[in-house]
């Protein structure tokens, strides 16, 4: 698994690349999956709460 994370100011992107077994299909062998989870920081000062 290689993960590579990065940011910049409003938002943060985790990237990365899975390997493993196909156990649904075990004669397929091997196979690799990408995956991007990507978050968007609050812009809110620390400590105040949210609107009701």
């Amino acid at each position: 698994m290689t993960i590579q994370p990065s940011c910049s100011r409003a938002t943060c992107t985790i990237t990365g690349e899975a390997a493993g077994a196909d156990l649904k299909n075990p004669m397929a062998g091997m196979i690799s999956k990408k995956n991007a989870l990507r978050a968007v920081r609050d812009a809110r000062p620390t400590g105040t709460a949210a609107p009701v």
